[in-house]
Order: structure tokens, then C-alpha cells, then sequence
């Protein structure tokens, strides 16, 4: 079945809007990683990798996760154009078939984009819930 320039069109821009997304979103869980590393430092005073901070493990594990998401995301969100392009018929050379084990998502690549989602707002709350935990905990030890 072909499909039409228009219904390509529409594929295009819309796919291309949760790439240009998913690469904030990379960026995002990347700078997170940063500043959770130096507000651990903040709060204990050390200057080195915070790693016996085990409450930053789930969060940091979860960013990790939703960069790689969103890159694996980026791949297949192309080659699931690409496939849209040959059952057109309009590409001139063919192109390498995706990566095996990626091949599943390559017909559907919105599974990986929640899953950067999740990853990403799961270690943001994660984060944030250990932040005010230890805001509070530290506070009502300083007051005692």
C-alpha cells in the first residue's frame, strides 16, 4: 500500500517534532546528572563522586536510561521513516535494514519515547523526593 506526499508530509513533521524532543529531553537527563552530583556535594561537603549517596543510584540509573531511550529513540524513529519511504517507493538507494534486536521498535518507536519519559520524570521525582527528604531530615537534626 502506498502512501501519499501528504500523509508522508504529516509523518515527517510529526516525528520530527518527538526527535527535536527527545534530544531536550537528552539534554535535560544529562544536566540532571550534573546537578545531582553537585547538590550531593553541597549537602555533604565532599568534592568527590558522591557513590555512597544511594539514594542518587535510582535516579542517576533512570536519567542513564532515558538518554539512552531517547538516542536508541532517535535511530529508530529514522529507520521508521526510512520504511515509510520504501513501501513509497521513494528512495533512490537502499539502505541498511535496522539493528536486530532494535527492529521491534523501528515499527514502533513511540514504546521507546514513553520509556524516555518514564525514565526521565521517574528519576526527576525520585530526585526530588530524596532532596526534600534530606532537606528535612538535616533540618530537624540541625534543630535538635
Amino acid at each position: 500500500m502506498e502512501i501519499s506526499s501528504k500523509q508522508l508530509e504529516g509523518e515527517y513533521r510529526s516525528v520530527g517534532l518527538f526527535v527535536e524532543n527527545a534530544k531536550t529531553y537528552i539534554q535535560l537527563a544529562t544536566g540532571a546528572l550534573l546537578l545531582s552530583v553537585t547538590f550531593s556535594q553541597g549537602m555533604t561537603g565532599q568534592t568527590d563522586l558522591p557513590l555512597n549517596e544511594r539514594s542518587l543510584w535510582v535516579p542517576w540509573l533512570s536519567w542513564l536510561l532515558a538518554i539512552l531511550a531517547g538516542a536508541t529513540y532517535q535511530y529508530c524513529a529514522a529507520k521508521y521513516l526510512e520504511a515509510l519511504e520504501l513501501k513509497n517507493c521513494s528512495l533512490f538507494y537502499g539502505r541498511a535494514k535496522p539493528i536486530g534486536v532494535l527492529r521491534h521498535w523501528t515499527q514502533n518507536p513511540y514504546q521507546l519515547y514513553a520509556a524516555l519519559l518514564i525514565f526521565f520524570y521517574g528519576g526527576t521525582i525520585w530526585f526530588g523526593g530524596a532532596a526534600v527528604y534530606r532537606f528535612i531530615y538535616q533540618g530537624s537534626a540541625a534543630l535538635s
